[in-house]
């Protein structure tokens, strides 16, 4: 949470007190200075903040989603074109095919995300150790998609929902997938919950 549209004022070792007097509260805060909007109500306890924008929502790069030398820093670099889809979004201009209701903005993580954004994979079938899928209103997530309107998933594979975990040493309540390893699903419905998100994420799938 370097930089991006939440800052360090967020993170759970802050209460609200702090958040509001602190510099680091972020991009989006000039416009939404409430700090109960960024935290869903049924988040974890201490969490200031529990959603994130997905990655390719002017997010950091990710392998094989940007042109290179397109922009000062990685937040403003262009996304790459496939066809009619560009992937790392930095306008609603964009957002082609598929359309804005099928491009995803916000996610509910249930927890604070540990880095600017919720990190999904492009090239490769796995799931990033720091973004383990967010297990939250009954064993689902919560998506926000750029034409404004909000989808709720229930993941479809057991795997997706029982993928060893383990707490972060610096934000005890955090969590990252057991051992900081990335996962590669094993089952078709495990593979299915991975691609759907990817493909909303993207707009397609890079393998």
């Amino acid at each position: 949470m370097l930089k991006g549209w939440v800052g360090r004022a967020f993170l759970p070792r802050y209460n609200q007190n702090p958040v509001v007097k602190a510099h680091a509260k972020g991009a989006l805060w000039p416009y939404i200075q409430d700090i109960d909007i960024y935290c869903c109500p049924r988040g974890r306890t201490g969490h200031l903040v529990t959603y994130a924008t997905v990655i390719a929502a002017n997010g950091n790069g990710v392998e094989g989603t940007y042109m290179e030398d397109t922009g000062g820093w990685d937040l403003t670099e262009s996304g790459e074109r496939v066809r009619r889809t560009v992937l790392k979004l930095t306008r609603l201009t964009d957002i082609i095919s598929p359309g804005a209701g099928q491009r995803a903005v916000f996610v509910d993580m249930g927890q604070t995300p540990t880095s600017s954004d919720f990190y999904v994979n492009y090239l490769y079938p796995k799931w990033k150790f720091f973004s383990p899928p967010p297990i939250h209103h009954s064993d689902g997530v919560t998506l926000s998609m750029a034409d404004g309107h909000v989808e709720y998933w229930k993941w479809k594979g057991r795997e997706t929902v029982e993928m060893p975990r383990e707490l972060f040493p610096e934000s005890p309540s955090v969590e990252l997938l057991e051992g900081w390893n990335d996962y590669e699903p094993q089952t078709e419905n495990g593979l299915y919950d991975l691609q759907r998100l990817q493909k909303v994420t993207w707009g397609r799938l890079g393998y």
